[in-house]
């Protein structure tokens, strides 16, 4: 439970991305955690209220006038022909077989790793060790310290960089630097917002069974090839595996149904194109669904990954790839029908609005600030009807995937009015 006392009051509708402490020059913010838990921009007694620092984040958008990116992306289905790399990951080992390459040309990347106690917090990595411990996705809100920092002197020294991570991370990165830059890749991925931290620690306690001191190992949401399941995976210090299916994991459904995520990240439109990256990566879902893909499942079945390339900068790097990802053009259309931040922000879009609406997540957002974890999952998640969440999950695909595109249309539509 977030129970430390609060003195210090939060700019409004923060994120978290950092890039605003560079233009205070009062030395009166400093990253901290607010009432429910989220990583923000906190204020101190030294605050003047010169406005300088949210007039910096409300003009963040203007990036993007600087930042030549596509309204419509190229579109591949990707994944690495590494078949070990290809395991790595969440969906294709495409973080991991791209890293490595950059890395092995001299250039560093930057991309977060678990701390011990599972907070995801930024380093540059430019070793094979390294890069292995930031494979993985980390579903939770993470630490950017002094990356952007880190990032503007790297570059200043002549070397490339390589950044991951939420597209509010990429805009904060760019809005610090004031520009673009060749010598600078940034990748983001389809973002809803990042989950509290505290709940994530509470729920990897509950799933393990253990204290956070003796989990060795997260993966967080990981393909099962066999059966084409998620799970949720974890291993402890003693090497026993611990799973359990995503879609009934208390986890999952806190953040799919925005509980768990903050007002902000509810009205960001940074997922959309043009975006402020170069590449976007993330699952491909419902791949064939609607326009068949002719490719043998058994070269896919770790994971398939869609591949947004938003820029020249992007397709130069894209094309020095062909060696190590295997890759076949698809359609916008399709990436977008099943990503309804590529289409909207939730509080507009015509499904996610109700839960970000709800009396129930006004409810449980309230709560946050002062109740234990356990009492949250049994007030809020252990009356769900088990039978209603299987039979959702055994929806064939190929139904689901006709009902995304049909919302995708009906959004963009909604979107002109």
């Amino acid at each position: 439970m977030n129970c430390q006392a609060r003195t210090k009051s939060p700019i409004d509708h923060c994120v978290g991305c950092t890039a605003c402490l560079k233009v205070c020059k009062h030395n009166a913010l400093s990253m901290g955690k607010d009432e429910q838990g989220f990583y923000v921009a906190l204020k101190n007694e030294q605050c003047t209220s010169c406005g300088d620092c949210t007039s910096f984040c409300a003009h963040r958008n203007d990036v993007k006038s600087f930042l030549k990116r596509r309204k419509k992306p190229k579109t591949y289905a990707a994944w690495s022909k590494n078949n070990a790399l290809h395991q790595t990951g969440n969906s294709g080992g495409l973080f991991s077989t791209i890293a490595l390459k950059w890395i092995e040309e001299g250039n560093v990347v930057a991309a977060p790793v678990y701390n011990e106690e599972f907070v995801p917090q930024y380093i540059l990595a430019n070793t094979a060790e390294m890069v292995e411990k930031q494979a993985w996705s980390k579903f939770v809100q993470s630490e950017v310290g002094d990356i952007y920092s880190q990032i503007q002197k790297v570059i200043s020294n002549g070397k490339k960089v390589l950044f991951v991570g939420a597209p509010c991370q990429v805009k904060g990165l760019y809005a610090y630097l004031g520009e673009d830059h060749s010598a600078l890749l940034t990748v983001q991925f389809p973002c809803i917002g990042m989950p509290v931290q505290w709940f994530y620690q509470d729920y990897l306690k509950d799933l393990t069974g253990k204290n956070l001191s003796e989990i060795r190992e997260v993966y967080g949401e990981v393909l099962d090839a066999e059966t084409q399941k998620r799970v949720m995976k974890c291993v402890t210090s003693q090497g026993e595996v611990i799973c359990e299916a995503a879609h009934s994991s208390v986890y999952v459904k806190a953040w799919n149904t925005f509980l768990t995520v903050n007002d902000a990240c509810c009205r960001c439109t940074d997922n959309i194109a043009p975006v402020c990256a170069d590449f976007t990566w993330g699952n491909f879902w419902y791949l064939g669904s609607i326009k068949p893909f002719r490719v043998d499942f058994e070269k896919y079945k770790h994971g398939c990954s869609m591949l947004l390339c938003h820029s020249e900068k992007a397709d130069s790097f894209f094309s020095e790839l062909y060696n190590d990802i295997e890759t076949y053009e698809r359609s916008y259309t399709e990436a977008a029908s099943g990503h309804t931040m590529f289409q909207s922000s939730a509080t507009k879009h015509l499904l996610m609005k109700k839960y970000v609406n709800s009396e129930r997540r006004k409810n449980f957002q309230n709560q946050l600030r002062y109740r234990k974890y356990d009492a949250l999952k049994q007030d809020f998640f252990e009356k769900t009807d088990a039978a209603s969440l299987n039979a959702a999950a055994k929806v064939n695909p190929k139904f689901k995937g006709y009902i995304w595109r049909m919302l995708y249309y009906v959004q963009k539509v909604l979107n002109r009015l």
